[in-house]
């Protein structure tokens, strides 16, 4: 399945969008970013989450789709002006989703199909996972930046986690991720 499919609840449903990512060509993984409380973008129902790996960074998804997705992670951090304190924790699964899409070229099967971040509104929390695991993969800090405020209109307006995007550095294997101001 390339799209999310619409259902008749889609009023209820926690919405994402597709980040587009013409700057990663060999990126075969589709990351979505959304909230569980959104009004932008595509209805996710539970159906649409038995090949993906979902992220829950507010902890408030729906119990359904907690259980629908191939794996669920809670990675819960609070939307506030300072790095998180769970950083390193994000950092680290990060360092390992994009380990696994970068098996993908030996192993079809290791890499998710499709990867879901969702917060509650789609725009701070996400929007930090999403643009780190964007730049583990590749993408310059501008990139990131753009692709996910075009996808979500309003996205990365916390100051501190557009820092902590364009300060990325990909660890190397056996290296903790880290930010640049560490």
């Amino acid at each position: 399945m390339n799209e999310v499919t619409a259902h008749s609840s889609d009023q209820n449903e926690p919405r994402a969008s597709r980040i587009d990512l013409p700057h990663l060509p060999g990126v075969g993984t589709q990351i979505w970013m959304g909230g569980s409380q959104s009004l932008v973008g595509e209805p996710v129902a539970p159906a649409d989450l038995g090949d993906a790996v979902v992220i829950d960074c507010a902890g408030d998804l729906p119990h359904a789709h907690r259980a629908a997705a191939r794996r669920y992670i809670p990675c819960v951090f609070l939307d506030a002006e300072r790095e998180p304190t769970s950083y390193p924790r994000v950092a680290a699964l990060v360092h390992e989703l994009a380990t696994a899409i970068g098996a993908a070229e030996a192993n079809a099967d290791a890499a998710p199909q499709r990867i879901f971040v969702f917060c509650q509104y789609g725009l701070n929390r996400s929007g930090l996972v999403t643009g780190l695991l964007l730049r583990a993969l590749g993408g310059s800090a501008a990139d990131v930046m753009r692709g996910v405020q075009l996808a979500r209109p309003g996205a990365l307006n916390n100051l501190t986690f557009g820092r902590l995007i364009a300060e990325w550095r990909c660890p190397r294997d056996g290296e903790a991720a880290t930010s640049a101001s560490r």
